[in-house]
């Protein structure tokens, strides 16, 4: 009978540990697989994420027989000391132990996420491409766009095609999973500046429109049980302008809809700016205007620009004016070239707000990162860094780890390009060279639909 090395991750979960990303691998929650060595790392190396519960790791050597036995022996210790194995492995797996962390406390080893197209001329077809931020690159991962990343970057949501009916999510194994399904006559409207997933990745919510643009909803889904838990159509004013007496739906994608830090509301800047209650429904509107939003990090009111610079408590009938424009315009901040509105982003842990603007300087876009963590209301012209490039920025993600971000560019003489910059030295790395067939008059197409995700 031959023998050969086998070895085996048993295991033991506690109460609050949850099932890993994806499930165990094996039956009945045991992992089986042949190690690479007979050592510490070795036995390592079957677990699935390095968050996963206490376990057992066991090397021999063996015929099958005594790998049933071993499997068997081990099972039963394990039972011993928590759930059943089996209780374990039949857990909804897409929302994991690792979602009661804070944004903080997790910094997976994720690539970016990146829209790129492949085939020849005349018949290319949208691709979800990958790079890691040290340049190791997996190449297309699906056909498809507006790849989101889970919190946790175990998933990643996306469509397969402009205006789809159907949203999947998928992992880096290659597994696929349809999560939402349109009603007849709506689509899925894709949107540049979005985080669709709530904090604890629990939930998805989009918007959900119907085909003559004339209905948008906010759809909210539990991601684990693949179902609808609330739906709340949109006033009018939100979407559409009102012109000579009659109302006209904007084709232009939103300018922001994120979720609020605390995962209770949805801040959306369209034709005006709002904010959802993420299950009644009951809207605050921020300003009737579309505007560069942000939340606050502490969910309790939106930064924004409405010519000025401005915090909107909510709850509050007023806006209090923080910086007035002449002084924004003495501050060399603008709006970026070719993109409607400057972009504010708060970082995952809520410690950093990003603003992605053009320059009076000389230079195309610039980037100036703002320090929260002292609290208080942000000072413009206080920033912890600034940067500036000649590029021509389209999108822009944090790094989990929120000390480098990444951003899409059209770069001289003609290239779009995914880069990272360093925060801490200032430094610029490309990573990989997009092959959109693009001039420079559609670069606004870029800055319309997600085509970056590391943390959103």
């Amino acid at each position: 009978m031959q023998r050969f090395a086998h070895g085996v991750w048993v295991p033991i979960p506690s109460e609050d540990s949850g099932t890993p990303p994806g499930g165990w691998k094996g039956a009945r929650g045991v992992a089986v697989q042949q190690p690479q060595n007979h050592s510490l790392q070795g036995c390592k190396a079957l677990r699935r994420e390095p968050s996963s519960p206490k376990g057992l790791c066991v090397f021999w050597r063996g015929s099958r027989v005594h790998e049933l036995l071993v499997i068997l022996a081990l099972a039963l210790v394990a039972a011993a000391c928590g759930p059943s194995l089996t209780q374990v492995a039949a857990s909804k797996d897409l929302v994991d132990a690792e979602r009661q962390r804070q944004p903080s406390q997790r910094v997976p080893s994720r690539p970016i996420l990146y829209l790129d197209v492949e085939g020849e001329p005349g018949k290319q077809r949208p691709v979800i491409a990958a790079v890691y931020p040290d340049g190791r690159r997996l190449g297309a991962l699906v056909p498809g766009l507006g790849a989101m990343w889970s919190p946790t970057g175990t998933w990643f949501a996306y469509v397969a095609r402009f205006r789809d009916t159907a949203l999947n999510v998928m992992n880096l194994e290659g597994e696929v999973r349809t999560i939402f399904t349109a009603r007849p006559g709506e689509f899925i409207f894709n949107m540049g500046w979005q985080s669709i997933w709530s904090p604890d990745g629990r939930r998805i919510a989009l918007i959900v429109g119907s085909e003559d643009g004339s209905v948008y909803s906010i759809t909210v889904i539990d991601v684990a049980e693949k179902r609808v838990v609330s739906r709340h159509k949109l006033p009018e004013d939100v979407y559409s302008r009102l012109k000579d007496g009659e109302r006209y739906p904007m084709n232009w994608p939103p300018y922001k809809f994120r979720w609020s830090p605390d995962g209770r509301k949805l801040l959306l800047s369209w034709e005006s700016t709002v904010v959802v209650d993420a299950v009644t429904g009951a809207i605050e509107t921020i300003a009737d205007i579309p505007t560069a939003a942000e939340w606050a990090p502490g969910s309790d009111g939106v930064y924004y620009f409405r010519f000025d610079f401005y915090l909107r408590k909510l709850g509050s009938p007023t806006s209090l004016k923080l910086v007035g424009k002449e002084h924004i315009a003495a501050l060399g901040l603008k709006r970026p070239p070719f993109l409607h509105k400057a972009v504010l982003t708060l970082s995952p842990s809520g410690s950093k707000l990003s603003f992605l603007g053009g320059s009076t300087t000389g230079r195309t876009s610039s980037i100036h990162i703002y320090d929260l963590r002292e609290g208080g209301t942000v000072a413009l012209d206080k920033p912890f860094k600034s940067f500036q490039t000649e590029d021509i920025i389209t999108a822009l993600e944090w790094a989990p780890d929120e000390n480098s971000i990444a951003i899409m560019a059209f770069s001289p003489p003609g290239e779009v390009t995914i880069k990272l910059l360093d925060l801490m030295t200032g430094a610029w790395r490309t990573l990989a060279t997009v092959a959109y067939p693009i001039r420079v008059p559609e670069i606004d197409v870029l800055g319309s639909y997600k085509t970056l995700s590391w943390t959103e």
